[in-house]
Parts: structure tokens; C-alpha cells; sequence
């Protein structure tokens, strides 16, 4: 772990997402006993700049949301440049992530040359499940917004790693964006999860354990606050923010 690097969260991607972020990085430093032990960290939440991701890629204009944090992130690497400080760069959004989206977003930011390293939380989470089963092409469920579902964010990512991706049906998956996106109920709009949230993403996560998943990936960031536990049914539920957590803490500038 480089004491020495400064991570850069691109928040206001979800309005817990970014706090989220930031809280796991504090809580799995190892060794933090003082204030000056933690690491550097600075979360850039400008939401405004950055238009909704599963709007942008339904609607066929990726390049809004990915300009957007590329202008955000830009911004921040300029202050780290200042202070002298090489960083490390994660985005806690995974609908972000869809290629249409972080291609774009990778091309405004160029090279880093040796001043950043860009941590993609799909690819590591991949890399962890492909560790985890590397025995044999484990089933493995998905829960997520439209947009990265249409998209094949996981789906995709899961086949090419010999993995195979289940996901629930297409009703269902109605029913999982309102959990997320309601004005009302969902886990954007909400401080807590509501009632009716926790009933349909539980559901849909009990349809994919009966359906065979030997584990789940909560592939939109909010998901993680209505299925809290690691578990479900003895099923790892894998959190990618976590993910991008551990691997901003022990990721090093190139």
C-alpha cells in the first residue's frame, strides 16, 4: 500500500455511492491508528455534471455522463498535480462502466504517464470471481439496472471469463430498476431502504439462488444497501464497490 498516492473517488454518481466508497477505503485502511495514517483521498460530488448512466446508454448518448466525469477528474488531477502527489482513480458507479460509456471516458482522460492509474471496478470484480472459481465455470446471478443489464456490462464480462451469467426475467427486471430508480420507494430516493425496495431486490436475489447462482453480484452500487449481508442462502453476494475499495487502497500509480 503507497501511502504516498492520493485517491480520487468521481462521486455524485448515485447519493450514497461516493459516501460509501469513501467509508470503505477508511474502514479496510490497515494500520490507521491516527488521523495521518489514513490515506489521501479526495471525493469530487458535482451530480450535476454528471447526467444519469442508464438514461445516456437507453437514449444512445454515452459520451454525456463520460465527458462529464472526464471533465470532474481532470479537474482533481490538476490539484494533485499541485501537491505533488501521483493518484489513483475509482468511480463507484457501475452502470459507468458500460464500454459505451467508459471508452469514452478513458480517450478524455489519455495516457497517465506515470500521474494516475484508472482502477475499472467491473474488471477487478471479474478477476476476484475468476480467482474464486477458477476450477470450474461457476453460475453466477446478476442484479443491476436496465441500462447495465441491456448494456452486458456483466453478462458479457462473465461469459468471457468461462462463467456463466444468469440473470432474472425480464418483468422482474422491471421491477428491480423501480427498487433502485422510484421517486418514491427506491434506494435513490430513500435515506434507508424502504419496504417495498427490500422485498423486491430480496425476491429477485431468492430467484436467482433457486435458479443454481453460486454467487451474486450487486451490479448497481444502491443494491448493496437493501442486501447488507455478505450471504444469502450460504450464496456470496459480491459487492464491486468493495471490490474497488480494496483495490484503491493497494493500487499504486503505474
Amino acid at each position: 500500500m503507497d501511502r504516498d498516492k492520493l485517491i480520487i473517488i468521481g462521486g455524485g454518481v448515485g447519493p450514497l455511492a461516493g459516501l460509501l466508497l469513501h467509508r470503505l477505503i477508511i474502514e479496510n485502511t490497515p494500520e490507521a491508528a491516527r488521523d495521518q495514517d489514513h490515506l489521501r483521498i479526495l471525493h469530487c460530488c458535482l451530480p450535476d455534471l454528471v447526467p444519469d448512466r442508464t438514461e445516456a446508454l437507453l437514449q444512445g448518448t454515452p459520451e454525456r455522463p463520460a465527458l462529464g466525469m472526464a471533465r470532474i477528474i481532470q479537474a482533481a488531477l490538476k490539484t494533485a498535480e499541485e501537491l505533488d502527489f501521483c493518484s489513483v482513480i475509482g468511480i463507484p458507479c457501475n452502470t459507468f462502466h458500460a464500454p459505451a460509456i467508459w471508452r469514452i471516458f478513458q480517450e478524455a482522460l489519455g495516457d497517465g504517464r506515470g500521474r494516475f492509474t484508472l482502477i475499472n471496478m467491473v474488471e477487478e470484480t471479474i478477476k476476484d470471481l475468476s480467482r474464486q472459481f477458477s476450477r470450474r465455470p461457476a453460475r453466477v446471478g446478476i442484479l443491476s439496472t436496465t441500462g447495465t443489464r441491456e448494456s452486458g456490462l456483466f453478462s458479457m464480462a462473465l461469459t468471457e471469463a468461462g462463467m456463466i451469467p444468469l440473470e432474472v426475467p425480464g418483468a422482474k427486471q422491471d421491477l428491480i430498476h423501480r427498487a433502485i430508480y422510484d421517486p418514491r420507494w427506491g434506494l435513490k430516493a430513500t435515506a434507508a431502504p424502504s419496504a417495498e425496495a427490500l422485498g423486491v431486490v430480496t425476491e429477485a436475489a431468492e430467484r436467482l439462488v433457486a435458479s443454481g447462482a453460486e454467487a451474486i453480484i450487486l451490479g448497481c452500487t444502491e443494491l448493496p444497501l437493501a442486501l447488507s449481508d455478505p450471504f444469502l442462502q450460504d450464496v456470496p453476494l459480491i459487492d464491486p464497490m468493495t471490490v474497488l475499495a480494496g483495490k484503491l487502497i493497494g493500487g499504486q500509480p503505474k
